[in-house]
């Protein structure tokens, strides 16, 4: 037996298609594959603008950031400045005595709407003139040893320290005598059982006031005065 055939037969009046010339690319499933790639290359392209954008952001942000710490603040943001100013007042060319020293600051240079002042009041004392030194009297004692008393006097600021040195020894501090006030304009100071060998000729003595005034004097071992020095800090 034979196997049956099958054959199309076309309508009468119509030609038979042709042959079909189609890429298998533009067949449903290429088209399909195609569009699936397109949209992935579209997605990546949209992934990495939003990557640059969000970066070029961040960048944006930070540096707004630094110039917002950068900027100076106004006024009206609470600022507040502070210096300090320094002022050498020369006491040389002024005669002894007290004085009020005024002091005024102002803003107005650098804030000439709304400016401010600040006044400040000191009572300050000039005192260029040394210490000075009285009385000075040599208690001689025995073996080598002496004793020492004098009186140191200033005329505005108290007496602020006073010291004797034996020639060839350091210098010593000297204490009031008796019940006498250390820091007075007039303090009465003395040192007993000093040991002044023989060979030790000089005794220095050294008095201070508190504005730094200071007096040098040196006597012999009678007591007699050799030579004065005054200086000034």
């Amino acid at each position: 037996m034979n196997s049956p055939s099958v054959k199309l037969e076309t309508p009468a009046g119509e030609s038979a298609p042709a042959p079909s010339s189609k890429d298998p690319k533009d067949t449903p499933d290429a088209k399909d594959s195609k569009d699936s790639k397109d949209s992935k290359d579209t997605k990546e392209t949209k992934d990495s603008k939003d990557s640059k954008a969000a970066k070029d952001s961040k960048e944006v942000v930070k540096e707004d950031k630094e110039e917002k710490v950068d900027a100076p603040k106004t006024k009206e943001e609470g600022f507040v400045s502070s210096e300090k100013f320094t002022y050498v007042f020369d006491s040389k060319k002024h005669k002894d005595g007290e004085y009020l020293l005024r002091v005024t600051i102002s803003d107005r240079p650098s804030n000439a709407r709304n400016s401010e002042m600040a006044v400040a009041l000191k009572k300050i004392v000039v005192d260029n003139t040394a210490p000075k030194i009285e009385n000075f009297k040599i208690e001689q004692g025995d073996n080598d040893r002496i004793g020492i008393s004098f009186t140191a006097t200033d005329n505005l600021t108290t007496i602020a320290d006073a010291t004797y040195k034996i020639e060839g020894y350091e210098p010593f501090s000297l204490s009031p005598a008796g019940d006498a006030v250390a820091d007075g304009l007039s303090v009465q100071l003395k040192a007993a059982n000093i040991f002044a060998p023989k060979s030790s000729k000089k005794i220095t003595v050294e008095v201070f006031d508190r504005a730094g005034n200071k007096t040098v004097e040196i006597f012999d071992r009678a007591g007699s005065k050799i030579k004065t020095i005054v200086s000034q800090p």
